[in-house]
C-alpha cells in the first residue's frame, strides 16, 4: 500500500510529503514510470504513485564491519565572479521554468500539466474526433481518467499553448536581463520567480 506522510514544511512555505510502499516494494511515478524506493513530493506535485511488484533489497546492518562508511557529499562552492553568478543564476531560472511553479494548470482541483508533444497529440485527436461526430475527450492523468467537450477541450489546448508561450517569453527575459546586470549583488537578488503569468485554471462543470 502507498503511505503518503507529511515530511516538512520548506521555508517557502510549501508542504513536503514522504511516498513510500509500506510493503518494502518499489514505487512506480505516473506519467514518467520513473521507480524509487521512496520520495520526497510537495504538497500538489501533479504526480501519483502505484506499488511495483519488485522488493526493495534488504541492505545490511550499519553496524557491519562490510558496511562501508558513507562519503560526505562534496559540496560545490559558489562562484565568486560575477560570470560566474550569472551562470548560476541562469540554471536556476531553467529549473524554476521546468518546476510545477509554471509548469501546472488546474482542471477542478487537480494540479496538472500536459507537455507540448502531449498537447500536439490531443489537438490531433480532437480533429479526428471531431470529424467523426464524437462530442467527447477524455484526458488520462495518472491513473485519473476526466472526461471534456471536445469544444471545452479545445479551448483549454488554446489557452494552455499561450501560457506555456508566455512563460517561455519570461524564462528568455529574465536570462537576459541577467546577462545585462553589471553588479554581482544585483545577479545574486535577480527574482527568478518573477512576472509569470498566473497558472490556468479550469472548472469542472458538475
Amino acid at each position: 500500500m502507498i503511505v503518503r506522510e507529511f515530511y516538512e514544511t520548506r521555508e517557502d512555505g510549501v508542504n513536503l510529503y514522504h511516498i513510500y510502499s509500506n510493503s518494502n516494494f518499489y514505487i512506480i511515478q505516473s506519467g514518467t514510470n520513473a521507480k524509487y524506493a521512496d520520495v520526497i513530493d510537495v504538497e500538489d506535485a501533479p504526480y501519483e504513485y502505484t506499488e511495483s511488484d519488485e522488493e526493495i533489497p534488504e541492505e545490511p546492518s550499519p553496524d557491519s564491519p562490510i558496511y562501508p562508511e558513507p562519503e560526505p557529499e562534496p559540496v560545490e562552492p559558489e562562484p565568486t565572479s560575477i560570470e560566474g553568478r550569472k551562470i548560476l543564476k541562469k540554471m536556476q531560472i531553467d529549473e524554476y521554468d521546468q518546476s510545477t511553479n509554471v509548469n501546472g494548470f488546474y482542471l477542478g482541483d487537480q494540479l496538472m500539466w500536459l507537455d507540448r508533444e502531449t498537447r500536439a497529440s490531443l489537438r490531433n485527436t480532437i480533429e479526428s474526433l471531431m470529424l467523426l461526430g464524437r462530442t467527447e475527450l477524455d484526458i488520462w492523468y495518472g491513473t485519473t481518467r476526466i472526461t471534456l467537450d471536445v469544444n471545452t477541450a479545445k479551448q483549454l489546448l488554446a489557452v494552455l499553448e499561450v501560457y506555456a508561450t508566455d512563460c517561455y517569453n519570461v524564462t528568455i527575459q529574465h536570462k537576459i536581463a541577467v546577462d545585462s546586470l553589471t553588479d554581482i549583488d544585483e545577479v545574486i537578488n535577480f527574482d527568478i520567480t518573477a512576472d509569470y503569468p498566473q497558472m490556468p485554471h479550469f472548472p469542472l462543470s458538475e
